[in-house]
């Protein structure tokens, strides 16, 4: 994973969630998986340490697979979370 500068300046981090994410149900509840998973559970796993990792923090999470506008920081709600 791979966090990179928006504009090369600190404090502007941005995630490009690629896979992690494909619907916005997703993050509310990360255990949710889909069809396309080789393996649901690992997938689980891995959203949800990437959601906390980066709940409560600067850096933007950017998810392709999200209708417009997309682009938000992650927050905590309740066992899930949201990006917003």
């Amino acid at each position: 994973m791979h966090v990179g500068r928006l504009g090369g300046k600190a404090g502007q981090d941005a995630l490009i969630a690629g896979d992690l994410l494909h619907s916005p149900l997703q993050a509310r509840y990360p255990e949710l998986g889909m069809r396309a998973h080789y393996d649901s559970a690992e997938a689980a796993r891995s959203r949800r340490r990437v959601l906390e990792r980066f709940c409560d923090t600067a850096t933007l999470l950017c998810p392709v697979h999200f209708p417009a506008p997309s682009v938000g920081r992650v927050t905590r709600w309740e066992d899930g979370f949201r990006i917003g």
